[in-house]
């Protein structure tokens, strides 16, 4: 089982400064601290979309895989968040974000996704409609930090293995 924290804003966390080696390298050190395997760094759409691939690659040949990244990206779709994981092999899973949220009170639509938050540290999920969307489209529940700065990554996080997350994934589009 890896700690994974599935919802991080890495670009945000670090007040949009220019990626570098001592960027990640404190990454590292926060998320080590924390006692977690891993983060998925998901920056919202319209951020450098190569940003979280750059973040994975740095922490490879530079770092040693010193824990995991995940490449993601938070969407808007209508009044909802959604997060796309992209995982190995062109594969992707997706789960809605903060579901239930009074910032973004739509209904809550299972459209092609894999999973739900439960718990997100950074805004209110409500669990009774999380809770109700799992057990009708079999999704997966998630608890993540939704972090926008350092200190705050893995407040919430994930004891899963990646076989999971594959198992339920979907091909990218």
């Amino acid at each position: 089982m890896l700690k994974l924290d599935l919802h991080v804003h890495m670009n945000e966390a670090n007040d949009f400064e220019p990626l570098t080696e001592a960027i990640v390298q404190r990454l590292i050190e926060v998320v080590l601290k924390k006692g977690l395997d891993g983060i998925a760094v998901a920056d919202h759409e319209g951020y450098d979309p190569d940003y979280p691939f750059n973040v994975r690659n740095i922490v490879e040949q530079k770092f040693d895989n010193a824990i995991l990244i995940i490449p993601a990206c938070e969407r808007e779709v209508g009044l909802n968040h959604e997060v796309e994981l992209y995982l190995s092999n062109d594969k992707m899973f997706r789960f809605l974000a903060h579901p239930g949220d009074p910032y973004y009170p739509g209904p809550v639509p299972i459209n092609n996704v894999q999973g739900i938050e439960i718990k997100n540290a950074m805004h209110f999920a409500n669990q009774k409609i999380a809770l109700k969307a799992a057990e009708e489209h079999n999704l997966m529940l998630l608890k993540n930090s939704d972090a926008h700065h350092m200190e705050d990554i893995g407040r919430y996080y994930n004891e899963i293995t990646l076989g999971e997350l594959c198992a339920r994934a979907i091909p990218r589009i």
